[in-house]
């Protein structure tokens, strides 16, 4: 028997801090088949909101005030019964000008000399 589940996903590119939406979908599943989760693995420390639907089978992510340590490769899983797992990889690339520069600080120190 072939299993008919399937999970779509696709490249994602933002701005440096612009907002980055992960597209994943669940394109294909059985009807004897129930979806019991989306889950997202990747820490991105509370900046995340899930802006998909679970009743149409979307799982889409959105990131807010995306950065260069948000970019990487993060997995969408969809959980279904009693199939299993079905998950698909979505790399994401950040765009943009990051400007690096060195804060040079002169201090010029004044003795106090004490004679006793």
């Amino acid at each position: 028997m072939s299993n008919l589940s399937d999970v779509m996903g696709g490249r994602a590119t933002a701005e440096f801090g612009a907002s980055a939406t992960l597209p994943c979908k669940l394109t294909q599943s059985l009807s004897s088949e129930s979806l019991e989760q989306i889950s997202w693995q990747r820490k991105t420390k509370g900046k995340f909101r899930f802006i998909g639907n679970f009743a149409d089978q979307n799982g889409t992510l959105q990131l807010n005030d995306v950065n260069l340590d948000d970019e990487g490769s993060y997995t969408c899983i969809f959980s279904l019964f009693p199939s299993g797992n079905f998950k698909t990889e979505i790399p994401l690339k950040v765009l943009g000008n990051v400007f690096i520069f060195t804060l040079c600080v002169w201090c010029i120190c004044t003795y106090i000399y004490i004679y006793i």
